[in-house]
C-alpha cells in the first residue's frame, strides 16, 4: 500500500482495515491477462470495483477478460486518488516511469 505523507497513529490491523474501509481511496492499474492491455481506474472500495471489472460489468474491460490487479496505491481522499488517475492516463512520462519502476513491460 502506498500513502504520501501520511502520518497515522499506531494501529492494530483490524482497527487500520476498519480505517481503510472508510477513508480511503485507490488508484489501481488492471492487466489484461488475454491482450496484456492495461486498465487504468480509481475507487473508495477496491475489492468490490475489481469483482464489478471481473464480472464483466465495466464496459470498457468486458471485452478483456479476464484481469489481474497489478497495481495500486491508498489515498486518504477522492481527490488526491482522481488527480493521480488522471495525471497517469494523460501524461506519457508519468506513466512510464511508474510502469518502469513496478516492472511492467512499457
Amino acid at each position: 500500500m502506498h500513502l504520501r505523507g501520511v502520518a497515522l497513529p499506531d494501529l492494530s490491523i483490524r482497527q487500520a482495515g476498519q480505517l481503510a474501509k472508510k477513508i480511503m481511496w485507490y488508484f489501481y492499474i488492471l492487466q489484461s491477462k488475454k491482450d496484456k492491455k492495461l486498465y487504468y481506474g480509481s475507487t473508495n472500495d477496491l475489492k468490490r470495483r475489481f469483482s464489478e471489472h471481473e464480472l464483466g460489468k465495466v464496459s470498457s474491460t468486458m471485452s478483456r477478460l479476464p484481469l489481474k490487479l497489478v497495481y495500486y496505491e491508498a489515498y486518504l481522499d477522492e481527490n488526491s486518488a482522481r488527480i493521480r488517475e488522471k495525471t497517469i492516463k494523460s501524461s506519457q512520462g508519468s506513466r512510464s516511469a511508474l510502469l518502469k519502476r513496478i516492472n511492467i513491460g512499457v
